[in-house]
């Protein structure tokens, strides 16, 4: 295996599930990059359902481009972070605050939120802002760097986990950075879940070849039993997110061009000239009213368009 400067991205993809060793068989063929233009497939392991993005790029860098981090949540953000605080205090009510990591902190705007609540915090990112201290956070650039620094009352992956090229770094070191007793939150998009069973190859949030693996329920659970966790709680959607990809998935299948209208809410390039833009804001602003309820009905029916897992560490 080929790892590319110490991410943990590597070129050859596996030949069998990461998480339970189970055949790999195609599930999706030509999945395109937005950006690039790069054609890409997901084989699906038969045993757990997880989805693995084939193949893996030898360097994944320019995939990102210097607009990911920035402005991630778009108008939204203010809004996600308030909702991931709920998540965490949901599982740590019990606790006063203490030490948090947040595995793929972007540009850090929950972590600061959470330093404002009393919590130490620490985030984990390769790309997205200096490591160092932050703002009151601290910011490193591996797992490896942030077990260093001790165990952690709370551990928050917020859509990061299916950007790991190799699962089994993160199950072998959450076990070092979460204490016995202690907390972890995962949210990923659930690629069995409703949307994406319905937009098919044209899911917004498949974003391959970013999203190195595609986590249903079945595979995520899997994956908190390897990493030594026990499930607590599921939530099945973040509201934002899920009504994105209603949006997006409709337009995406009217329109040649993609992912116009989720490019201009976040601030991101686009080809279209100022006409097409205009439509695809009004249009996807109609949309957004006709597919507000859609994401509840998934969520309510445990199908949502994210999910996220809460477990803790046994004592």
């Amino acid at each position: 295996m080929n790892t590319d400067r110490g991410t943990g991205l590597h070129t050859v993809a596996p030949a069998v599930c990461t998480l339970c060793g189970g055949a790999l068989t195609l599930q999706l063929a030509g999945l395109t990059d937005a950006g690039s233009g790069d054609s890409f497939d997901i084989h699906q392991c038969r045993e757990c359902g997880l989805g693995c993005t084939v193949p893996q790029p030898p360097d994944i860098a320019p995939y990102y481009g210097d607009d990911y981090y920035g402005n991630r949540h778009g108008i939204t953000d203010r809004y996600c972070t308030w909702r991931r605080q709920r998540f965490v205090k949901a599982v740590t009510a019990s606790a006063p605050p203490g030490r948090l990591l947040d595995i793929g902190c972007g540009d850090g705007s929950f972590l600061r939120a959470m330093a404002a609540q009393g919590w130490d915090c620490t985030g984990v990112e390769v790309g997205a802002i200096p490591e160092g201290d932050q703002g009151g956070i601290r910011v490193v650039g591996t797992l490896a760097q942030a077990a260093e620094g001790g165990t952690y009352d709370c551990v928050t992956a917020w859509h990061s986990l299916e950007h790991f090229a190799d699962l089994r770094e993160p199950a072998a070191l959450l076990p070092e950075l979460v204490r016995p007793g202690g907390s972890v939150v995962v949210a990923v998009p659930d690629a069995e879940g409703r949307q994406a069973l319905r937009f098919g190859p044209r899911w917004l949030h498949r974003d391959v070849p970013r999203h190195l693996f595609h986590f249903g329920e079945r595979s995520l659970r899997r994956f908190f039993r390897l990493a030594g966790l026990e499930v607590q709680r599921s939530w099945h959607t973040e509201y934002e997110y899920d009504l994105a990809g209603y949006v997006q998935g409709i337009l995406d299948g009217w329109f040649r061009e993609r992912q116009v209208f989720f490019r201009l809410l976040t601030g991101r390039p686009v080809g279209t000239g100022v006409a097409g833009r205009l439509l695809h804001l009004g249009l996807g602003g109609l949309l957004l009213a006709v597919c507000a309820p859609l994401p509840l009905l998934d969520a309510a029916g445990r199908r949502g368009g994210t999910l996220v897992l809460a477990g803790r560490r046994p004592s």
